[in-house]
């Protein structure tokens, strides 16, 4: 009785880091539970009753371990058609990779990863007047194109207008603050997001 309430409270802590977007994903979810102390406690109660000869259909399964995975930097991880003249440039300072999207009628044209700490960029960007939204974490999974751990989403309060005419239109953001920056951002709801 003590190993399941042991594995019901690692549960709902589970639980708690999902609502605060600790763990965004599956796969940490996995991975955090088969890390749990409740799990272990399970576990350990079910080899002492088969040790005491009492035979039990269940088992604990095995769960992954937490990956830390990620993208080379400036990698395109959704790439719209680029013919025009526009560059975007994102300076990522901070602690978290980030995907920053420029999205159009709120659905994601291009989509630039951009490590922590580090500058990338995206050229031949088409005329038209976008919105910017950035997904920020850590253990981008590919596959659900989406970060599993300690996941915000943000966009841009203003947009971003793109215009061939003598010269090219040329952005900068950065996604951390900065003196005398004047770029707002608001949270936006994950169900929502544009997907990258």
């Amino acid at each position: 009785m003590f190993a399941l309430r042991g594995l019901s409270d690692s549960a709902a802590l589970l639980r708690s880091d999902m609502e605060r977007r600790k763990v965004c994903g599956l796969s940490s979810a996995e991975a955090e539970l088969g890390a749990s102390t409740g799990l272990t406690q399970v576990s350990a109660a079910l080899t002492k009753l088969s040790a005491a000869g009492y035979s039990a259909s269940l088992s604990v399964p095995t769960l992954p371990k937490q990956q830390f995975r990620s993208l080379d930097n400036g990698t395109m991880v959704r790439s719209g058609k680029l013919g025009g003249e526009g560059e975007f440039k994102v300076d990522n300072g901070g602690t978290t990779d980030a995907v920053v999207s420029l999205a159009l009628n709120g659905k994601a044209v291009h989509s630039l990863f951009v490590a922590k700490g580090q500058k990338a960029g995206i050229k031949g960007v088409a005329d038209g007047t976008y919105e910017v939204y950035v997904a920020d974490g850590t253990d981008w999974d590919a596959e659900a194109k989406g970060f599993t751990l300690n996941c915000q989403f943000t966009k841009f309060q203003d947009t971003f207008a793109f215009e061939t005419g003598r010269t090219a239109t040329s952005w900068k953001i950065t996604l951390q603050p900065v003196a005398d920056g004047n770029a707002e951002t608001s949270d936006v709801d994950p169900n929502t997001f544009p997907q990258p």
